[in-house]
């Protein structure tokens, strides 16, 4: 979704971020968000586990790094795309009663 679909001419968000001129500091937003894509990625990579549960066990620090990595990818998406495109996000606690 973040980089379109299946076929090169379908748009994804990384595609209205940059027709809006987006930036992080000195890059563009989808560059900004592509590195930490690629950071969360790499972290993933890194657990050498067959699964959170092993990881958890045996290298704490890097899944806590994983954590810190997704969670600024998060960040990238709730603030900085969500400012860009001008969406307005409604929170709505309302159980749908």
């Amino acid at each position: 979704m973040y980089h379109g679909g299946s076929n090169d001419s379908d748009a994804g968000i990384d595609d209205y971020l940059n027709a809006v001129g987006a930036k992080y500091d000195d890059m563009s937003l989808s560059e900004k968000i592509d590195q930490q894509f690629t950071l969360v990625e790499d972290k993933i990579n890194g657990l050498n586990s067959a699964s959170l549960y092993d990881a958890l066990s045996s290298n704490r620090q890097t899944v806590e790094l994983l954590y810190e990595e997704t969670q600024n990818l998060l960040v990238l998406f709730k603030v900085d795309v969500i400012s860009n495109l001008s969406i307005t996000l409604v929170l709505n606690d309302n159980d749908g009663d």
